[in-house]
């Protein structure tokens, strides 16, 4: 399992935010996300690691630094209406054109 906190330092990096910018998004201070990023700190708020995923564009449950196979992946969209492929299809075409 990787750590959560090299994946919010990636992520957020990655959507060229600073600490302070990422805290007042998710409306805190800049020293508590430098210490989810150092490991200081692993028990963020469900509420709060949703609001980053949402921030990033990313699964939360790859932020808290677990994998989804492929495998898992694929049944999970097997199993979504076709309205709902198709904003999954499109949110993965939006994300590869950043």
């Amino acid at each position: 399992m990787a750590n959560m906190g090299e994946r919010i330092r990636q992520m957020r990096k990655k959507n060229n935010l600073t600490q302070e910018e990422l805290g007042k998004k998710l409306n805190m201070q800049k020293s508590g996300v430098a210490k989810w990023e150092n490991g200081v700190i692993n028990n963020i708020k469900r509420d709060t690691i949703e609001e980053m995923a949402r921030i990033f564009g990313c699964n939360p449950v790859w932020l808290m630094g677990y994998d989804i196979s492929n495998d898992e992946l694929i049944q999970k969209i097997h199993q979504l209406s076709e309205a709902d492929k198709e904003i999954i299809s499109s949110m993965i075409d939006r994300m590869l054109d950043k």
